[in-house]
């Protein structure tokens, strides 16, 4: 359907999850249906808009500060939560005093952001949140996923990603990082076709599966996790 108030054009189908509906929309930004399709999240050029479904309506938008740039964003399954990590200006970020990159957490109900005091920097490639909204998974340099707990905004974990560096300078997909339905179990891909599965919040290494040649770009869980 078209949504008269933004024009933005959204294909849905029975079986889709209503919390995780996703379209693509023009130069690449992102738009994803939130929990009852009260709010549209979508991602523009420099910010996450949070809009009313029914009017398109502006409620409010990440970061407010419109000196700053999003760089990698994810919505929990429930549509309650948005993690999203941004970049200010190295000048902006001086004179005020901050951090030059930011991880938030909104909760799209209320529009409450809060902030993480440190964050990972340029080299983040990737971010997950689990169903819930209560942790997050952030892929960093050198191979390494960052294990954050949301509602604390620390680091609880570094679990093992990548093993090659130079992967994230080519063109191809990070590889895939993914939450089971229940947030117990973690799911990271790695570009040489290896899947380490990893208990949450423990950080403790589970299993890992092999058997594919090709990096691990994709994932799912069944609805039941196993």
């Amino acid at each position: 359907l078209t949504h008269s108030a933004t024009g933005i054009t959204i294909y849905d189908g029975p079986e889709v999850n209503r919390s995780r509906s996703i379209a693509t929309l023009p130069r690449g930004a992102t738009v994803f249906g939130g929990r009852r399709n009260v709010d549209l999240v979508t991602g523009e050029p420099n910010s996450a808009v949070i809009r009313d479904w029914t009017t398109g309506k502006e409620r409010f938008r990440l970061p407010s500060d419109a000196g700053a740039t999003i760089r990698l964003s994810a919505v929990s399954a429930d549509g309650r939560w948005l993690a999203a990590h941004f970049a200010i200006p190295p000048q902006k970020a001086a004179n005020l005093g901050e951090a030059e990159h930011v991880l938030a957490i909104c909760n799209l109900d209320t529009g409450d952001v809060r902030h993480a005091q440190r964050a990972p920097g340029a080299d983040a490639s990737a971010i997950s949140l689990s169903a819930d909204g209560r942790f997050a998974a952030i892929r960093c340099a050198g191979g390494m996923v960052e294990l954050w707990d949301m509602k604390g905004l620390a680091v609880i974990a570094a679990l093992l990603g990548n093993s090659d560096n130079s992967y994230n300078k080519s063109n191809l997909p990070s590889p895939s990082m993914l939450f089971s339905p229940d947030g117990r179990t973690l799911a990271i891909g790695s570009e040489g076709g290896t899947i380490r599965l990893w208990r949450v919040p423990l950080g403790k290494h589970l299993l890992s599966l092999e058997g594919h040649s090709l990096p691990i770009v994709a994932m799912a869980f069944t609805p039941d996790g196993r």
